[in-house]
């Protein structure tokens, strides 16, 4: 009998996923019959970036999706002290971070971070780049709740390479953009997303600028630029049940 493979594309990709190659000789990886995606523009992505046939892709949507009736958010923190959730999604992630912010832990002023670590592998590096931010920024907070827990804790979140950026736009807060990297851009929303909704920390300073940015921004423009976010992440990662 004639065993038919199907294969789901559960991430937003970045220029790391070169596996996905479907033409390229060195990426030699076994491809399914046919793959299913999470939503349009990731579908498109595949086709054009990844050379798939369109014929072979297929829309699924995600696990990841979430449709919050009621997103708007009433919590000003202009008034209080502005929460930043930083989602890892690679151990060297949090080297670079701690890199970026050393000697620069002012711009945490009247800020509340919070920090989740990748939980699932580069534990000992982690620990090793948390000690050392710890040590000179003690009010800093590690994640023990569950990732939902997190993000309805922030006011705003921080991601690099992890899928979980968007899913928390889906959740309820703005996200942000910070770039971790290491040599290859690892970046879910290039080819994907409205760049006009989307902030980009490439530096200490760009940091400073967003908090400066964040602590003045009201609840009614919050929830616009939350609501611009909500409908682009919505077509990345689409409804499973439509």
């Amino acid at each position: 009998k004639k065993i038919i493979s199907i294969g789901y594309q559960h991430a937003s990709t970045n220029r790391a996923h070169s596996y996905l190659n479907y033409r390229n000789s060195e990426s030699q990886s076994p491809k399914p019959n046919k793959i299913y995606t999470t939503g349009e523009p990731q579908r498109d992505v595949l086709c054009s970036h990844w050379n798939w046939p369109e014929e072979k892709v297929d829309i699924l949507g995600s696990f990841r999706f979430h449709n919050i009736k009621n997103y708007i958010r009433d919590r000003d923190a202009r008034q209080k002290n502005l929460r930043l959730l930083l989602i890892i999604g690679n151990g060297h992630e949090l080297i670079n971070f701690e890199k970026l912010i050393q000697n620069n832990y002012e711009v945490f002023e009247n800020c509340e971070l919070m920090i989740r670590p990748y939980p699932y592998s580069w534990v000992d590096q982690q620990k090793v780049a948390l000690l050392k931010i710890t040590k000179d920024f003690p009010e800093l907070k590690v994640s023990q709740q569950s990732f939902e827990e997190a993000v309805e804790w922030s006011d705003y979140t921080l991601s690099c390479s992890t899928s979980s950026g968007i899913e928390s736009i889906l959740l309820g807060r703005i996200n942000t953009y910070i770039c971790l990297n290491n040599y290859i851009i690892q970046d879910p929303y290039i080819d994907k997303f409205d760049e006009n909704f989307i902030f980009r920390i490439n530096s200490v300073d760009d940091l400073q600028g967003f908090i400066n940015f964040s602590k003045q921004l009201s609840l009614e423009k919050y929830n616009m630029v939350l609501k611009s976010q909500i409908d682009n992440a919505k077509k990345i990662y689409s409804d499973p049940l439509k």
